[in-house]
């Protein structure tokens, strides 16, 4: 659960309402199963929710998301500076 990495109530909130909310627990117990570090788990838990709120912002739906809308999102990441901090 994002609740064994991430402590401050308020970010745990606008995580868990943002478009990919419903799935970040599975996707950090998954990582976690895999054996990545806590510090790595935060990182891509936060950059699942940064891809979230930038596909939600183009109307873009989950089920939609492919490799042409993921390459978009990195050449976001290039002028992003929430990007910058992971």
């Amino acid at each position: 659960m994002i609740n064994d990495y991430f402590e401050r109530p308020w970010l745990l909130e606008q995580m868990r309402s943002s478009s990919v909310g419903p799935y970040l627990d599975g996707f950090s117990d998954s990582l976690a199963g895999l054996g990545f570090c806590v510090e790595a788990i935060r990182k891509y838990t936060r950059m699942a929710v940064h891809i979230g709120h930038w596909a939600h912002r183009r109307g873009l739906s989950l089920g939609s998301w492919d490799d042409d809308i993921i390459e978009g999102f990195l050449r976001h990441l290039l002028r992003c500076k929430a990007g910058e901090n992971g």
